[in-house]
């Protein structure tokens, strides 16, 4: 029973860190676009 628990949760986790890679990816990517927005915008006010 253990045994089976451990793999499934193994698999889970798995499943899991693609799940938040691919996000973290898009999140990151949403930052730079934010970033490279305030830095626009900072450059035209100064």
């Amino acid at each position: 029973m253990k045994e089976m628990s451990i793999e499934k949760t193994e698999a889970l986790s798995l499943k899991h860190e693609k799940f938040f890679s691919k996000k973290a990816l898009e999140m990151k990517a949403s930052e730079t676009r934010e970033l490279l927005k305030l830095v626009e915008n900072s450059n035209v006010i100064s």
